[in-house]
């Protein structure tokens, strides 16, 4: 059982540390504008899919809840946003058993709790909005633009049944990837990253539903599948209402640790 757990933290942590590096501004930067009435590039394409997600830094709050099953089992997640200042946020995880993950920040102070023994560490308020960036979709293209600078544009291809503008992408140390529109909304649809290690399987993330709210467009259900080992994120609920306040507020231990 602890070995499992430790796992878990350990992919917690990898999807904040990985994230830091490519941490969206608010609201997010905006790629040089492409020219009206200009034909199909790669920067219109990724342009498009950063619109189609609607303007998210007008989403004064977010809350998004649902549950993500894996090889291992099924968790549940909650994630809740607020733009209004001081920028807070707050992902909690509740594993099988019942322990629960916590990564926040409320303003300038972020921390991370262990579901192993419960401790409350600081963590750098930065890299907490930065691994957020996969739960935000614009973000998250933000994101996915810094990983791959380099995108050439391909063909339109059929993804099962639905026509999708396919771009090929790479990195800046030379890992290849592909990405596949929707043709029609402009989503991202389908993303498939080869391996640092080629002897290694691709990774290959399907948005598979979307939810729209008012002018956002939220995925809501998303699989990962890396070999054999496939997860599988529902969102059960998404809302754009006012979050309180107390459900922002940092760990008590932290607030300790703070005055100290």
């Amino acid at each position: 059982m602890k070995n499992r757990l430790t796992g878990a933290v350990t992919r917690f942590l990898a999807a904040a540390a990985g994230a830091v590096a490519v941490a969206a501004a608010e609201p997010p930067p905006t790629e040089p504008p492409v020219a009206a009435n200009t034909e199909t590039t790669s920067q219109s394409v990724w342009q498009r899919a950063i619109h189609a997600t609607g303007p998210v830094h007008e989403a004064r709050f977010l809350r998004v809840e649902g549950r993500i099953t894996s090889n291992e089992g099924t968790t549940r997640i909650q994630f809740l946003s607020s733009l209004v200042r001081p920028r807070r946020l707050v992902i909690r995880q509740t594993l099988p058993d019942l322990r629960v993950m916590e990564m926040g920040c409320h303003g300038d102070l972020g921390w991370l709790r262990s579901p192993i023994d419960g401790t409350v560490k600081p963590m750098e308020a930065t890299a907490v909005v930065a691994a957020s960036a996969g739960l935000i979709p614009t973000n998250m293209m933000f994101a996915l633009a810094d990983r791959f600078p380099h995108r050439q544009l391909g063909p339109i291809e059929m993804d099962h049944g639905v026509p999708c503008r396919r771009l090929e992408l790479e990195d800046r140390d030379g890992i290849k990837g592909s990405a596949w529109f929707d043709e029609r909304t402009g989503q991202l649809r389908r993303l498939r990253t080869l391996d640092r290690d080629p002897l290694k399987p691709a990774t290959e993330l399907s948005i598979d539903a979307w939810k729209t709210l008012g002018t956002l467009s939220v995925p809501c259900i998303i699989t990962i599948q890396t070999g054999n080992q496939v997860t599988r994120s529902e969102m059960t609920s998404i809302s754009l209402e006012p979050i309180p306040d107390s459900e922002f507020a940092p760990p008590k231990e932290l607030q300790a640790i703070a005055t100290d």
